[in-house]
């Protein structure tokens, strides 16, 4: 993985690209402990990278003519569409970062304040820049806030209670820069400290492992910051992914493949809002 890490930062260079290299062989020791003590189970397998927003489409390029292809764009990963998936063969996979989840704030003034205090290391006998150690920190207490372990963000918020007050201190300043304070509050055990956020609620539901699918599609909902944003995320969380089902089907899909998975989706959605209504019902009864 180190190698693909190594790879990317080349061509990066070549084309003038700004990234930061987040997660896996990445992480310096001062931050090892955030990743929680059971992370050796549970490693990320691709090489993430963070790129400043302006210079994305300028790195994918560049990638692609060094022979690496595209195995998911942004929309066809997780649900915050913040990661696009390369491939190339003898390397790690790629996963070029646009943006970070649970940073909610603009995502070029976000890069611009983690680049500023960027610092350099060394994967596979080259320099690479990843950031600030309270960055490092605050990224996987991000990454672990949003991850469907709660054994593993319990360890990751032990560590967190280890951390001296300045060291906290270093990570909310962060985290009220960037905004990433309703996220950070998920990771650290602190969501009770923002209450009236928007995205408290998914934040919430991520955090303690919310199975129901219904329910988190509600609550990214609440989490859009407009209206026009809010419609946007409910309608997209409802159309398949038209990259992942040609995975699935081994072949490109048809219109009628996406009109049966988009029927299929809603039909899951509808089944398993009434199951809530009902749950919902039950408690209050």
């Amino acid at each position: 993985m180190a190698f693909a890490h190594a790879v990317v930062q080349f061509v990066a260079e070549e084309v003038g690209a700004e990234v930061l290299h987040i997660k896996g062989p990445a992480v310096e020791l001062e931050a090892e402990a955030m990743r929680g003590r059971g992370y050796g189970n549970r490693g990320s397998v691709d090489a993430d990278v963070l790129v400043r927003p302006s210079h994305v489409q300028r790195l994918e390029r560049a990638l692609a003519m060094h022979g690496w292809t595209v195995l998911y764009e942004f929309e066809d990963g997780s649900p915050f569409e913040h990661a696009a998936t390369l491939a190339r063969q003898g390397l790690a996979n790629a996963d070029l970062h646009r943006y970070f989840p649970g940073v909610e704030g603009d995502p070029e003034k976000a890069f611009e304040r983690l680049w500023a205090s960027r610092r350099t290391v060394v994967l596979a006998g080259r320099d690479v820049c990843v950031p600030s150690i309270p960055a490092q920190r605050m990224i996987l207490i991000l990454h672990a806030a949003r991850g469907r372990s709660t054994a593993h963000l319990a360890e990751v918020r032990e560590a967190w209670l280890e951390l001296s007050p300045a060291d906290q201190l270093a990570i909310d300043d962060l985290a009220r820069d960037v905004d990433a304070r309703v996220a950070l509050a998920a990771g650290t055990g602190r969501l009770d400290t923002v209450k009236s956020a928007r995205s408290h609620d998914l934040w919430l539901a991520l955090s303690e492992g919310e199975a129901s699918q219904a329910r988190l599609w509600r609550a990214r909902v609440r989490a859009a910051p407009s209206r026009k944003s809010a419609m946007r995320t409910g309608l997209r969380l409802l159309l398949p992914k038209r990259q992942r089902l040609a995975v699935a089907l081994g072949r490109p899909p048809t219109t009628w493949d996406m009109v049966r998975a988009f029927g299929g989706q809603i039909g899951r959605g509808t089944r398993a809002l009434a199951r809530d209504l009902g749950l919902d019902r039950g408690r209050r009864a």
